[in-house]
């Protein structure tokens, strides 16, 4: 019997990269939820709305006065460089972040079964990095026009040039951004090596403050800088900047296939943490994480190796701080050290009358009180070696809270430095100097409030009604940045005090002692809130902790 052989042609189907759109609709239309097309245009509407509500709400705080010849002279002379110092700062993040598998953060389930599988690796990022441009493009004219409009209302030139420089000058440094990073992670000469980026990110920065320091304009950054100041001072050879960050840009694009799957596999890990420590509020996971994505670990051996001695026998604590402060990676030494600069910028713009820049300072400043607090937030990671040894906890906690006070305090003298070298009056610095450890204090009492949960328990929120746990929270989040920036409010009195001829050392005298009487509540606050809580649930007395 002759066997019977039925031959088919395959299945027809579409092509992969058909396929992989179509899913992606069905995904997007489930994680809507069904939501019509209205519904979401009235939620942007509403959300649009809004944003600009808070924003000229926030211009409120500005004085509309334009400043002085002598310091529009100034910004026209320096402004470009200290802008590209500040642009240079942020391309520098952006290779480091293309080193550490950025700056695409692809979901886990995207990378088991669409990168692992036959499609193109390049079909498969487009989309992710579209979104991710654009995504980017529209942060940067956001911040771009908000900084224009501010810009307009204390230097010459019409709103509609500030706000187009602006747009410009904020779409090139979140492009050239993402592009630099895409371009650092898809060669594996450069992510494997990333001593290489390192180098080259401090000789970026570098190149930026020697414009600074001899008063030259030869840094690539500062053509950005050029961009932002156009209504003042036009520069036609600035163009350069955006074009050469759009082909970054580009090129990035062109080559994303590159980028290392491993990397991209753990930094979708580590995202899946950090939005689920986003949403229950934990302050000092988000810190671990985000050392985890950068790869940041403590150095081997301390800059400064200490020997134990009497010193270290009768003050352990603050030994075991300044252990801990000598371990700190290079990275965190200049990432501290770059939010001094960008505090001292804003500072000097507060000066002048930008009240409005307050709010960057006490951002900045919360940033680095949660980096200058790591001692005690150890002792928090760690509690059962606290809990077996015969002390108080919460006092060894409040002493740790001395030496992250010296830390922040020598930050806001820096701070205050910058601002002086960034054209504001030389006694910003001196007003800085006498404010700064008492702002320190306050700051760092900040910083351990947000790290950890004082008398408070998951369950707590469960049990309060959505208008109560949503004012609450934010709360929670906003109350210790508002801490941070404290030493802000000297600044303003001595301003306005010399404004109305007043001599400016009394005033900061009296603020510098309102924020020490602020900082001693704090310190209280955290010593005694749990034993206070424990008194009042009918637990132990009010010494323990």
């Amino acid at each position: 019997m002759r066997e019977t052989v039925v031959s088919a042609d395959p299945v027809s189907g579409p092509e992969p990269h058909e396929a992989l759109a179509e899913l992606r609709k069905v995904l997007s239309r489930r994680r809507l939820g069904g939501m019509s097309a209205g519904d979401l245009l009235y939620k942007a509407y509403v959300t649009v709305l809004l944003s600009l509500f808070g924003f000229y709400l926030a211009l409120g705080l500005v004085d509309d006065a334009a400043i002085g010849a002598s310091e529009i002279a100034w910004v026209r002379s320096h402004g470009a460089a200290w802008v590209g110092l500040l642009v240079a700062m942020a391309i520098a993040a952006g290779m480091r972040s293309g080193v550490n598998g950025g700056p695409l953060a692809v979901d886990e389930t995207d990378f088991h079964h669409l990168l692992l599988s036959p499609v193109d690796r390049h079909v498969t990022l487009a989309a992710p990095v579209r979104r991710l441009t654009v995504a980017a493009a529209i942060l940067g004219i956001v911040a771009g026009a908000a900084t224009g409009e501010l810009a307009s209302r204390r230097l010459p030139g019409s709103a509609t040039a500030w706000v187009g420089s602006g747009i410009l000058a904020g779409a090139t440094v979140t492009l050239g951004t993402i592009g630099a990073a895409l371009l650092v992670g898809s060669f594996a000469v450069l992510r494997n090596r990333p001593y290489l980026i390192s180098g080259a990110s401090i000789g970026l920065v570098a190149w930026s403050v020697v414009d600074i320091v001899w008063d030259v304009q030869s840094a690539p950054m500062t053509a950005v800088g050029r961009i932002g100041i156009w209504p003042m001072s036009f520069t036609p050879w600035a163009l350069v900047a955006p074009v050469v960050a759009v082909a970054a840009l580009v090129a990035g694009f062109r080559r994303v296939g590159a980028l290392s799957l491993d990397r991209m596999a753990r930094r979708a890990r580590l995202v899946r943490q950090v939005r689920f420590a986003l949403a229950d509020q934990d302050i000092r996971s988000l810190i671990l994480l985000r050392r985890n994505l950068g790869f940041e670990r403590p150095r081997r051996r301390p800059m400064v190796t200490l020997r134990p001695g009497r010193i270290a026998d009768r003050f352990p604590v603050w030994h075991r701080d300044l252990a801990s402060y000598l371990r700190w990676p290079l990275s965190r030494l200049v990432r501290v050290g770059a939010l001094a600069v960008v505090a001292g910028l804003s500072l000097a713009g507060v000066w002048r009358g930008t009240t409005a820049l307050g709010i960057v300072v006490a951002v900045v400043m919360y940033l680095v009180a949660l980096e200058a607090v790591e001692p005690f937030a150890q002792e928090i990671d760690h509690p059962g070696i606290l809990g077996t040894a015969p002390v108080v906890e919460a006092e060894i906690l409040v002493r740790h809270l001395v030496g992250a006070s010296v830390v922040i305090a020598v930050m806001w003298m820096l701070a205050g430095v910058v601002a002086a070298l960034a054209g504001a009056a030389p006694i910003l610095a001196a007003v800085s100097a006498i404010a700064a450890l008492p702002a320190a204090v306050v700051g760092a009492a900040g910083g351990a409030l947000s790290i950890r949960r004082i008398g408070t328990t998951p369950g707590d929120a469960l049990m309060m009604p959505a208008e109560v746990a949503g004012p609450r929270a934010v709360y929670r989040l906003v109350w210790p940045v508002v801490l941070a920036g404290a030493g802000v409010v000297p600044v303003v009195l001595v301003r306005n005090a010399i404004d109305r001829g007043d001599p400016g050392f009394p005033v900061a005298a009296n603020g510098a002692v309102i924020l020490s009487l602020l900082g001693a509540v704090l310190v209280g606050w955290v010593r005694y809130r749990d034993s206070v809580a424990a008194a009042a649930a009918g637990g132990t007395s009010m010494g323990g902790a």
